[in-house]
């Protein structure tokens, strides 16, 4: 029985014809979208603005819940910008135990917008009507 072997890799912006520069590839946007969160978490921590709906941090309150939240997301990217750099050592060095930080880091990104969009069809299918405004 022979075994499987991948021949192309596609990313959410590019075709590869080799595994290797999609996984690199992966690798550096992921590292790019780690350092702009972490920019902006740190604006935000700062008293920056993040009043508009669409923003991340839009319900978080200077005072109390965006120290708990901004900290978590300036810890979980710091650990997923470390998981970048693991994947591209292991892809340049063939180590495949590299990747196991990249590939658990993702899931758990996976997982929280798959979470989120859940909770927002509940409240959406439940009858609340109010559930996009913000109240005091």
């Amino acid at each position: 029985m022979g075994s499987l072997h991948l021949s192309s890799c596609w990313t959410p912006f590019f075709w590869h014809s080799n595994v290797r520069d999609g996984a690199l590839a992966a690798a550096a946007y992921s590292a790019f979208l780690c350092v702009f969160v972490l920019a902006y978490t740190a604006y935000v921590m700062a008293g920056g603005d993040s009043s508009q709906l669409w923003l991340p941090f839009f319900e978080t309150n200077l005072d109390s819940s965006l120290v708990g939240w901004g900290s978590f997301a300036l810890v979980y990217f710091l650990l997923f910008l470390a998981a970048s750099a693991c994947l591209v050592a292991g892809v340049r060095w063939d180590i495949r135990g590299l990747m196991l930080p990249w590939m658990t880091m993702m899931f758990l990104v996976i997982l929280f917008q798959v979470s989120s969009f859940v909770k927002f069809l509940s409240k959406m299918f439940m009858g609340n009507e109010t559930f996009l405004t913000k109240t005091n």
